[in-house]
């Protein structure tokens, strides 16, 4: 009986530390860009939504949720009206990559509106333990669309004020094992998990400048962000961000 229940408590323990996620799948929460379709590389740097917060079963806090990513962007006019780019970032164990596309749906002499969707995609893992068969190992892939609206009003003097707002779906899963030990065999056994796929959204509300010189750009950006972090409860927080680099 003794035996059985301490077997218990042992796979209880190392269920309850397999899954408690520490900083994974991370996404971007700024722009850090204008409305106007160009051809350009640039480096940012940015404030993220942690995805695997979502499944953070302990107490809430925002540090589990606000991280922040760094990486770069190509972007590649096709014509006056429509833009290619792709983003990559990362932080720490992660990696995510973005293809977006911005379509300017309004010009008036100094004011441009584009819409600008995009889907992406972030994954990470983490592993450690005392030995390779009582270690862990927990992986968090998330997938999203990006749907937002950039309104930059150009004042031909080398800056351009824009205004995004928009929204994120996003869909969060986890997966991993754990090394539990087995007071009958006296060794420890390797138990797998796969947590059920969850969805998610984002809002936010930014602000930034863009000010060039020739063909060097440099946009800070500062906003709010809205989510719904599932498990983190329902949270806001500030964004902050900044891109640099070239318009060729």
């Amino acid at each position: 009986m003794f035996k059985h229940s301490t077997r218990v408590l042992c796979l209880a323990a190392g269920l309850l530390f397999g899954i408690s996620l520490a900083g994974l799948s991370e996404v971007r929460t700024t722009q850090v860009n204008s409305a106007i379709p160009s051809t350009g590389v640039n480096f940012f740097f940015s404030s993220a939504f942690a995805g695997s917060s979502v499944w953070d079963d302990s107490p809430s806090s925002q540090s589990k949720v606000v991280k922040s990513v760094s990486g770069g962007y190509a972007s590649l006019k096709v014509d006056p009206h429509w833009e290619l780019s792709v983003w990559l970032s990362s932080y720490q164990r992660s990696t995510a990559i973005e293809l977006q596309t911005k379509m300017l749906v309004y010009h008036e002499q100094n004011t441009y509106l584009s819409f600008v969707p995009a889907i992406y995609n972030s994954a990470g893992s983490k592993s450690g333990g005392g030995t390779l068969a009582s270690g862990y190992k927990e992986e968090c892939s998330l997938n999203g669309i990006a749907l937002p609206l950039i309104l930059s009003l150009d004042s031909k003097r080398n800056v351009t004020m824009n205004l995004s707002a928009g929204a994120n779906s996003e869909w969060v899963s986890v997966k991993g094992y754990y090394g539990a030990y087995n007071s009958t065999t006296y060794q420890y056994d390797r138990v797998y998990y796969t947590r059920n796929t969850v969805n998610t959204w984002r809002g936010h509300l930014n602000l930034s400048l863009t000010a060039n010189s020739g063909a060097l750009i440099m946009t800070p950006e500062i906003g709010i962000t809205f989510a719904d972090a599932r498990n983190q409860g329902k949270i806001r927080f500030l964004n902050y961000g900044i891109s640099f680099g070239a318009r060729l």
